[in-house]
C-alpha cells in the first residue's frame, strides 16, 4: 500500500547456507584481523582504545549475528555501490563503529556505509498513547494505521520529522480534514492551484510561457518571496539526497502552500490571480503554474498524491 519495492530481498539463512559466513571467518583469520583464543572462540579484532575485540564465533562453533553481518556487509559492498544505507534503531548506534571496521578489513572504504538510525514512533488515539510493548506482545502493524488513515498520511507526516527524532503519530489528527492535518493542508494548496488553472482553461485563457515582462510584473512582497522559495527547490532535493533526510522537502512543501494560502487569501478581492488585466494575470497564471509543479514534484517524490481538486468548507473556491 506504500508502493516501496525491493530491487533486491537479501536473506541472512542465504549467508550461512553459501557459506559465505564461514568463508569470512576464515578470511579475516588469514588477514590476521582475527584470532582464536583459548576456549576456540573467534575475535574480530577492533583496533580501537573503546571497543573491545569481539565475538564472532562462539567457543561452540556458533557463529554470532556480528558474523553474519559482517559477511552481508562485505557481499554488500562488492555489489560496487558508492553507498550502503542501513537503517537502524538508534539502540544500534555502537554497532556502526564495528561493521566499519569489517568493511576495512575486507579492504572496502569504511566510510561506503551511511547509517541511518530511527526511534520508536509512539501512536496517539483520542489524545492517549496507544500502550505498544515487546513483553506484553501488543502492537500495532504498519498495515493497521494505513488501513487507518491512509498511505498518503503515512508517507507524508513520517517523512515530516528526522528519523533520529521522537515520535508521537497522532492517529485523528491523521484520519481529519483540516489544515491542521499537514498532508492535507500541502494537498489541499496543490488542488487550489490546479483549480485557478482549471478556471482559466475554462475561460480560454491558457498558461502562458514565461517572459522578462514578467519580472516586473511580479513585484508585490509576497509574489517576490514565493519566487525567491521556487529557486530553492533544487538545493532543498540536493540537501535531502546527499543527507538522506527527506523531511526537508516534506517542510519545503508546506512552506510553499503557507506562503501561497497567505498571498492568495490577502490578494483575492483585489489583485486576483485572472483579473481584466492580460499582462498581470499572465505572470500570475505562470507563478501558479510553478507552484503546482513545484508541489506536485515534491509530493511525488515522497510518493504522496497530489490531487487536483478538493473541498475545504471554510473556503469559497474550488480547491
Amino acid at each position: 500500500d506504500l508502493d516501496i519495492h525491493f530491487d533486491h530481498w537479501f536473506s541472512e539463512r542465504t549467508l550461512h547456507q553459501s557459506g559465505r559466513v564461514q568463508a569470512s571467518v576464515d578470511a579475516l583469520l588469514a588477514k590476521g584481523a582475527a584470532y582464536r583464543d583459548e576456549t576456540g572462540a573467534v575475535l574480530f579484532k577492533m583496533d580501537l582504545d573503546d571497543e573491545d575485540d569481539r565475538v564472532i564465533v562462539r567457543s561452540n562453533q556458533i557463529p554470532t549475528y556480528f558474523a553474519s553481518d559482517i559477511a552481508y556487509h562485505d557481499e554488500k559492498a562488492k555489489r560496487g555501490y558508492k553507498r550502503l544505507i542501513n537503517i537502524w534503531g538508534a539502540d544500534h548506534h555502537g554497532y556502526i563503529p564495528r561493521v566499519k571496521a569489517a568493511l576495512e578489513a575486507f579492504d572496502h572504504d569504511p566510510e561506503l556505509l551511511h547509517v541511518v538510525l530511527v526511534q520508536m514512533v509512539s501512536l496517539i488515539r483520542g489524545k492517549e498513547i496507544v500502550p505498544m510493548g515487546k513483553r506484553t506482545g501488543k502492537f500495532v502493524t504498519l498495515q493497521e494505521i494505513i488501513d487507518e488513515v491512509g498511505s498518503d498520511a503515512v508517507r507524508f507526516i513520517f517523512l515530516l520529522r528526522r528519523a533520529d527524532a521522537q515520535m508521537e503519530f497522532d492517529l485523528d489528527l491523521a484520519r481529519s480534514q483540516t489544515m491542521d492535518n499537514p498532508v492535507y493542508y500541502v494537498q489541499y494548496g496543490h488542488a487550489r492551484v490546479a483549480s485557478i488553472i482549471r478556471k482559466a482553461v475554462e475561460m480560454g485563457i491558457s498558461v502562458p510561457v514565461p517572459s522578462p515582462e514578467m519580472a516586473h510584473v511580479l513585484n508585490l512582497p509576497e509574489e517576490q518571496s514565493i519566487i525567491r522559495g521556487l529557486n530553492r527547490y533544487p538545493s532543498v532535493i540536493a540537501i535531502s539526497a546527499m543527507q538522506a533526510e527527506p523531511h526537508h522537502v516534506a517542510f519545503y512543501l508546506m512552506e510553499i502552500v503557507k506562503e501561497f494560502h497567505s498571498y492568495y487569501t490577502r490578494y483575492k478581492g483585489s489583485e486576483k490571480v485572472i483579473s481584466d488585466d492580460a499582462v498581470k494575470t499572465a505572470a500570475r497564471l505562470y507563478l501558479v503554474s510553478r507552484i503546482q509543479a513545484v508541489l506536485g514534484h515534491g509530493l511525488g517524490l515522497l510518493g504522496v498524491s497530489a490531487p487536483e481538486s478538493m473541498y475545504y468548507g471554510a473556503e469559497d473556491d474550488e480547491a
